[in-house]
């Protein structure tokens, strides 16, 4: 996952691992290490659990904010792209989740010859990027909600008709 930490002054990048818990804090060791007298020396981990990032206030001094709203101390909160959150005088914003296979996607191909076979199975190859598979899909969503809309002015037009 790559997130972005940012004080006013200075804007850094990290890529973090998809495969265990990230510290942030002063600690010498963290993984991303921030100054500051409000920073305390584990303030909060940030991790990755089934294709979604959370952020643990580790019980720090100054505490962790989203939307300027304390957040509770050992609580597992979802991090998202859209609200970042804030570790004293930083803010750390979730970039991607991307582990550097996101644009790849499992292929199933298999050969067959008359005296040789060869079966390849979740053969990772790069094929359409996502944002462009995305755009190519149809959603349901768009679907459902034109679905409902024609429903709600059905009914409408029935109460109308109804009610002359």
């Amino acid at each position: 996952m790559k997130i972005e930490v940012t004080n006013g002054q200075k804007k850094e990048t990290y890529s973090l691992p998809n495969t265990r818990s990230v510290i942030v804090g002063r600690r010498s060791d963290a993984d991303v290490k921030l100054e500051g007298n409000n920073i305390s020396r584990e303030h909060l981990h940030i991790l990755y659990e089934e294709g979604k990032a959370f952020f643990v206030d580790s019980g720090s001094t100054s505490g962790v904010f989203i939307n300027k709203d304390k957040v509770t101390a050992f609580q597992k909160i979802e991090f998202n792209k859209f609200y970042p959150i804030q570790v004293g005088d930083y803010f750390i914003s979730l970039i991607s989740l991307d582990d550097g296979n996101d644009n790849l996607i499992p292929l199933k191909l298999e050969l067959d010859f008359k005296d040789h076979s060869r079966s390849f199975k979740n053969y990772k190859a790069k094929a359409i990027s996502k944002k462009r598979r995305e755009k190519e899909e149809p959603k349901t969503s768009n679907l459902t909600i034109l679905l409902i809309v024609m429903i709600l002015a059905g009914i409408a037009f029935y109460y109308t008709k109804l009610h002359q």
